[in-house]
């Protein structure tokens, strides 16, 4: 039976690195061990601390120093400088030692804009807006997502005005960004909404524009924003259908008073369970799996739901709630091994982040090469991994966002067509070779596998070609894999030569000989692993 009872124990090495996998793109065998004695809420207490940031805002390689916020001038051209705000949060996700760009990521997801759209400055904005509520208020942040700048031009609620309507936004808002379409009842009927809500709620949301950036700040954030215009804002009182129980918010008779309308308007439709539930099945589907069966409806998403709504959509207790369970764990029922654990086809994203963190393969600093740092994230990791592999990085096809996180029935299982698998099967050589289209040709981002064996410190002895190939299968898998896999895998390191030979090999590279003859061992090992489909898994 699914259940949300606590899970009281220790987690072991096991448990501390699915929740890692999950809940973080910080995954390495360090951290894994370091988890291991902890509890689940002491382990997610961990992950819920504040992020710190390697750097607050991008840095203009051109300049060497920031442009957002500090006003330094830059000619830069906006197609490059919105490619460095997309560096710069990867960047983020790279180093980020808790929760807080995953659910970055989420919250991207549930209130999708391309970072094409416009400006730089309001493509960070935006991210800036999401890092505040990553486990924040979600109806709060709904609110301030009304007025981002990016947001206004990407959904065009800037030229919704009373004498030319424009129901963009106030349809995706509704059908996507909060309560969802339920069954259809009637011709223009969702149950949850109607129609006739869409042509009021964009009567309501008339007269939020675009504004200049630094002209209106958000009191609460700090973060530049739309602004509110009177002048061209509908004033009549609007009454929404049965689906909110023809509830009727009065029309803003002044400037002053459109932030209590809009306040109203937010009010109504999280006051609805349904918008709650919808947020919890997505939360669900990301960090646990996608299949939401009656049993798991009822039993888990039904309490969450009414958990947050209760705390007024404060995401932080339900996250917590859902991360420290015995079902997140796969501990309610008799089988712990055949549901959640290795339950999620990893995303691109997860793909690339969690194996670039377990081998500890080293990046340009962003600080003093910006440059080399952006260049490789840009042309060899967004380009490759992330839009070749199906996932346009911040750059979704369309508002709904990325199709594996909605896509009934398929969901997760998309991440792999004929297009996108062959991203997946570049991952290896991208990271033994690092090439890319850097600017300086004679750098290379390349991963010195047989340096992480050696120093790591994780392996009791790599000269054990079986005992390696055990340790390293415990720790990069899931789930532990059967004893041909292992010798399958190990077949590979040794590409035809005895244990024995191994074992000098290695005595022979940690005595100072040359690396090439152990390297080419463990490029074909890690190789092999990272293309298995044990390790497409979470």
């Amino acid at each position: 039976m699914a259940s949300l009872e606590k899970f009281e124990g220790i987690l072991g090495e096991r448990l501390a690195a699915h929740l890692l996998r999950r809940a973080t793109f910080k995954y390495d065998i360090g951290k894994i061990k370091q988890f291991a004695g902890l509890t689940p809420s002491e382990a997610v207490n961990e992950l819920m601390k504040p992020m710190v940031f390697t750097r607050d805002q991008p840095i203009d390689p051109v300049t060497g120093q920031p442009w957002i916020n500090n006003g330094t001038p830059t000619d830069t051209v906006q197609p490059s400088l919105r490619h460095y705000v997309r560096n710069w949060v990867l960047n983020e996700m790279r180093y980020d030692e808790g929760i807080h760009t995953k659910m970055l990521f989420f919250l991207h997801k549930c209130m999708v804009v391309n970072s094409n759209t416009n400006t730089s400055e309001r493509f960070y904005d935006y991210l800036a807006l999401i890092f505040k509520y990553t486990t924040g208020s979600f109806k709060t942040l709904a609110k301030k997502m009304t007025k981002d700048n990016l947001m206004l031009i990407y959904l065009n609620n800037t030229d919704n005005k009373k004498t030319a309507p424009n129901e963009n936004y106030a349809r995706e808002f509704l059908e996507l960004f909060t309560i969802g379409k339920g069954p259809q009842i009637a011709p223009g009927n969702y149950t949850n909404y109607t129609e006739q809500d869409v042509v009021v709620g964009a009567k309501l949301l008339t007269g939020i524009r675009l504004d200049t950036r630094g002209n209106t700040i958000d009191p609460d954030t700090g973060i530049p924003t739309g602004r509110f215009a009177f002048n061209v804002h509908n004033t009549e009182d609007k009454t929404f259908s049965s689906a909110f129980d023809n509830h009727t918010i009065k029309g803003a008779q002044s400037q002053d008073d459109m932030p209590r309308e809009l306040d109203d308007y937010v009010e109504m439709i999280f006051g609805k369970i349904e918008t709650a539930r919808l947020y919890c099945r997505r939360l669900y589907r990301y960090f646990v799996s996608p299949n939401i069966t009656n049993e798991i409806e009822s039993d888990i998403i039904i309490p969450l739901a009414q958990q947050l709504k209760d705390s007024d959509y404060v995401t932080e207790g339900i996250i917590i709630a859902l991360l420290t369970s015995k079902h997140f764990y796969d501990l309610d029922d008799s089988d712990n091994k055949d549901e959640i654990i290795g339950a999620l086809v990893k995303s691109p994203l997860e793909l690339y982040l969690g194996t670039v963190n377990f081998f500890q393969q080293k990046w340009p600093n962003q600080s003093d090469e910006a440059g080399l740092l952006y260049s490789f994230l840009k042309n060899l990791v967004i380009a490759i991994i992330l839009d070749n592999g199906g996932m346009p990085y911040f750059m979704p096809y369309d508002v709904a966002g990325y199709s594996p996180y909605y896509q009934d029935p398929d969901y997760d299982k998309s991440w792999f067509t004929a297009n996108t698998i062959i991203s997946r099967y570049k991952l290896a050589d991208m990271m033994f070779s690092g090439r890319s289209y850097l600017d300086n040709k004679n750098f290379k981002v390349a991963l010195n596998i047989e340096e992480f064996f050696k120093e790591s410190g994780f392996f009791t002895d790599p000269g054990d070609a079986m005992l390696l190939t055990r340790e390293l299968a415990a720790n990069i898998f899931p789930e532990s894999v059967d004893e041909d896999r292992i010798q399958y895998f190990a077949s590979n390191l040794l590409d035809g030569i005895e244990p024995e030979d191994w074992d000098y090999e290695w005595a022979a590279y940690i005595g100072g000989g040359g690396p090439n003859e152990v390297r080419i061992g463990l490029q074909n090992l890690v190789r092999t692993m990272l293309f298995s489909q044990e390790y497409q898994l979470l």
